[in-house]
């Protein structure tokens, strides 16, 4: 199955109501992303934030240990954690954390799936690849060009749009998901009276000299700017 019947397969999913195929989903997602749970503090605490943030039956969302198929996938040496139809955390990683940068990673996770981030880059895709793909076709037409270069072009075009989307238009998407999640999680916190956490994250970023990728997540000057809005 090709990589564009794929896209379209998982967005009809992801809009049927029916819980059979967000089951389904689920699987398939653990299946390629890692199907071996966290320990049970860390599933506790995946979960507690999701309820915080609304999200119905938390007890149902998997909560799994990472494996080298979301980096991979994503093109990075490593990701600390990821969401799609579930949450996948790199539990070594969080080991190695301060109690702050363990909730506040968590937490923001809990944020990409209440607000169902993945989801919409799929039905995003699924929809703007066909109407890209006509948008196209229907120029090729008005251009007068047939036979074989109109399929030869075609091909062209839709390679030369998929690599302007993944090069500006999907990391935008991204780093402003990421700001999503980021004050999501960081909200839930506060909601649960524990606003301290974020404050001492907010010291953390301060004492941060590491480079991080501004193309997509928000640089580390702009996440202290808008979570230290967020508490003041």
């Amino acid at each position: 199955m090709n990589k564009r019947n794929l896209i379209v397969i998982c967005a009809l999913l992801t809009v049927t109501p029916s819980m059979h195929a967000q089951d389904m989903l689920s699987q398939f997602y653990c299946w390629l992303l890692g199907n071996q749970d966290v320990r049970q503090e860390y599933a506790d605490l995946a979960r507690q934030a999701l309820a915080t943030l609304g999200v119905s039956n938390p007890h149902e969302v998997p909560i799994k240990q990472t494996n080298g198929v979301g980096p991979m996938i994503a093109r990075v040496d490593a990701l600390s954690s990821y969401t799609a139809y579930g949450i996948w955390l790199d539990q070594a990683y969080l080991d190695t954390c301060s109690l702050p940068e363990r909730l506040i990673q968590i937490y923001h996770e809990a944020g990409h799936y209440a607000h169902r981030h993945h989801q919409k880059l799929v039905i995003g895709a699924a929809i703007c690849a066909p109407l890209v793909c006509a948008a196209f076709a229907l120029f090729n037409n008005l251009m007068g060009v047939d036979g074989k270069l109109k399929y030869s072009m075609l091909s062209i075009q839709m390679l030369i749009a998929a690599a302007t989307a993944d090069a500006y238009l999907l990391p935008a998407i991204v780093k402003q998901q990421e700001k999503e999640a980021d004050l999501a999680g960081a909200r839930a916190l506060i909601s649960e009276g524990k606003s301290d956490v974020v404050i001492a994250y907010i010291n953390l970023l301060k004492s941060c000299t590491a480079a991080r990728d501004a193309l997509w997540w928000p640089s580390v000057d702009e996440q202290i700017a808008y979570l230290e809005a967020l508490v003041s």
